[in-house]
């Protein structure tokens, strides 16, 4: 309804518009059949094509200067990635080497440490061992022996 009651409004409202000053003649034949003098757009028909534009070439010129695109690259890239992949597992199985080589060597010493503090150990039992037999043979020859008669105390000595 909006709708309606505006376009009768503008029917109105058209009809009542004049134009001031008013045109002598009311309307010229000249004055719509050439663009304005001033106007210097380009004109819109300037190359009067008779064919589509752009230029459709034929089927067979196409793609003629296209490279082709085939998968026919005689297994160079099946090479290359194989390459590229056993030397990747080639470098990490060498760092997983150093890597086990310096376990090896740490363990290595370890166990050389561990050895000579076993001989160490050993050599010191020996010799505690030697040292107990000693002092139980000496006591026991103390014992065997008939006793001393206890000696005098050193004099003391006079300052």
């Amino acid at each position: 309804m909006l709708l309606t009651l505006s376009a009768v409004m503008s029917e109105a409202l058209g009809s009542m518009r004049k134009i001031s000053p008013e045109l002598n003649p009311s309307s010229d034949k000249k004055f719509r059949k050439q663009d304005y003098p001033y106007d210097q757009r380009p004109k819109a028909d300037n190359l009067h094509f008779k064919h589509p534009y752009p230029t459709v070439q034929d089927s067979g010129d196409f793609d003629r200067d296209f490279v082709k695109d085939e998968n026919s690259d005689n297994g160079h890239w099946k090479a290359q990635e194989t390459y590229d992949r056993l030397r990747m597992k080639l470098s990490k199985e060498q760092r997983d080497l150093a890597k086990a080589l310096a376990t090896q060597q740490k363990a290595q010493k370890e166990l050389q440490d561990a050895i000579a503090n076993h001989d160490k150990a050993a050599k010191d039992r020996q010799v505690a061992e030697a040292t107990k037999n000693e002092v139980e043979r000496q006591h026991a020859l103390r014992k065997a022996a008939p006793e001393e008669p206890a000696t005098k105390p050193p004099p003391k000595k006079e300052v």
